[in-house]
Formats: structure tokens, sequence, C-alpha cells
């Protein structure tokens, strides 16, 4: 589930909640709200913080319920 693949790929990045808000531009809270599965991101969200943590947005936005689709080009 997505809360599990944000806080796994955060910490194989060895991240804190503070380091992923810097990078992605998503608040702390939010971060804490979405992994403690108490809120859906949207999908701006979803792929602020997969082009952060360097997965493909169109996989984190599949596990979050959201289709996204942008050209590899626009991410890699």
């Amino acid at each position: 589930p997505l809360p599990d693949r944000i806080k796994a790929a955060r910490d194989v990045l060895g991240w804190t909640r503070e380091i992923l808000a810097a990078y992605s531009g998503v608040s702390v809270s939010t971060i804490g709200r979405i992994e403690r599965g108490e809120l859906v991101p949207r999908a701006g969200t979803v792929i602020a913080l997969a082009l952060a943590l360097g997965i493909p947005p169109e996989e984190l936005g599949a596990e979050a319920g959201v289709h996204i689709r942008i050209p590899p080009d626009k991410w890699s």
C-alpha cells in the first residue's frame, strides 16, 4: 500500500520526513498523514513525492488509486 511504499522508499534513502518535505515541497505533516494512512493524496502530491523519491509517478499513483501518465523523459 501507498503509506508503506513511501516510508520504505524514504528509509532506503535514509531520509526523514523533513528531508522528503524539502525535496518534494509537500509538508511534513501531510507526509506523516499519508504514511499513517489518514490521507489519500491528490495527484499533484503523488507526483511530487514520486519525483523526490525516484519512483515512477505512474507506479506510485497506481498504489494511491490515482491514474497518472507522464512521459518518462519528463521525470527521469
